[in-house]
């Protein structure tokens, strides 16, 4: 019986991934055909591992920091029970879900978006591999006097990074606050008066974390108005 469901659960994942990214894998066997036609495999493996590494490498460390504030979030020592407003699910009663039931759905919304994060960097495999290959220019732009081989290698890095990192602590800033509410943790009518210690500093941290990479994406922000000030006026 369960040799039957483990078999039909990885049915239906596989023809769920196949579905998603058909249009990818269609797109992965013309490419192969075509590089292997006109001799350049060796160029179509390298950047195909570039992407695989790329990829494997940023989604698993997006998952470690979702699933790390899912566990700190949900984790207790009093079992309890989050209860979601009848209003809001229109039933007769309100519906109960378990902190076991959450952390199961929180591991599986944290593997996919974990996922698409990591796809998102594979796609930029060709600005990484730039950046681990740059080298300097030797000359300097007269405003921040930082090396030309900053904003052709290094910036679009740094620019593709924090966003990543931005929209991951987002995503766990919100999902780890919809989960202090569900539980009663954080009271939304008494922030500051209503909210658990454990709780109170969790999402303090989220949110200075969030802020420090709007901070930092609006540092960033001057060097590509630099950049665009440039080709305006044909510098």
């Amino acid at each position: 019986m369960n040799i039957t469901k483990f078999f039909s659960w990885t049915f239906l994942l596989l023809a769920f991934v196949t579905f998603i990214f058909f249009s990818s894998i269609v797109s992965l066997i013309t490419d192969w055909w075509w590089y292997q036609e006109v001799g350049f495999t060796e160029i179509f493996i390298k950047s195909l591992s570039a992407k695989f590494i790329v990829g494997t490498l940023v989604g698993i460390l997006a998952a470690i920091f979702l699933l790390t504030n899912l566990n700190f979030a949900i984790r207790s020592k009093i079992p309890w029970m989050a209860a979601i407003p009848e209003a809001l699910i229109g039933l007769g009663q309100p519906l109960n879900l378990s902190n076991r039931l959450l952390g199961k759905l929180g591991i599986i919304l944290s593997c996919i978006i974990a996922v698409f994060i990591g796809l998102i960097a594979a796609s930029s495999w060709h600005d990484v591999l730039k950046f681990l290959s740059s080298v300097q220019f030797g000359q300097k732009d007269p405003i921040f006097a930082a090396d030309v081989s900053f904003y052709v290698f290094s910036l679009p890095v740094f620019s593709l990074g924090l966003g990543l990192i931005k929209t991951v602590t987002a995503i766990s800033l919100i999902g780890c606050t919809l989960i202090y509410v569900l539980r009663g943790s954080i009271n939304l009518s008494r922030f500051l008066l209503k909210a658990e210690p454990k709780a109170r500093l969790h999402i303090g941290i989220l949110l200075f974390l969030f802020l420090a990479t709007i901070a930092a994406g609006t540092y960033l922000s001057l060097y590509n108005q630099y950049i665009s000030s440039q080709l305006c006026c044909g510098g």
